[in-house]
């Protein structure tokens, strides 16, 4: 802010060098240890039934014990999947509801989705 008041141009151009630096140091260590299916253009797998609705499970069970950061961890593993149709619309609704930390909700969509699994 000072730089810029001053008209430092100098200056500006070289904090904003080591702050790209740094930002793509981070990105690429994020990227290594976690991965980004989204951003690298792969197409995500597709869930099988049995994975899903074991997963479905897990969530709930997070949920129910108000463990939200095991919630939020089961619903990034749910969404590295791929869903047809039928069932993607609901895996948002699931996500929306895990999100608000809203149990009723939760527990309503994964209803359908296991009904929809068969």
């Amino acid at each position: 802010e000072m730089l810029a008041k001053d008209g430092d141009l100098t200056g500006i151009r070289a904090l904003h060098g080591m702050f790209a630096e740094d930002w793509e140091k981070a990105h690429a260590l994020l990227a290594e240890n976690f991965g980004s299916v989204a951003d690298s253009g792969e197409d995500k797998p597709e869930c099988p039934p049995g994975t899903l609705s074991g997963m479905l499970d897990i969530l709930l069970l997070n949920i129910g014990d108000m463990d939200i950061d095991a919630a939020d961890r089961t619903m990034e593993q749910i969404t590295s999947y791929s869903f047809g149709s039928d069932i993607a619309p609901l895996i948002d609704g699931l996500k929306a509801a895990v999100t608000d930390i809203d149990e009723d909700k939760a527990n309503d969509i994964a209803g359908q989705i296991k009904e929809k699994l068969g």
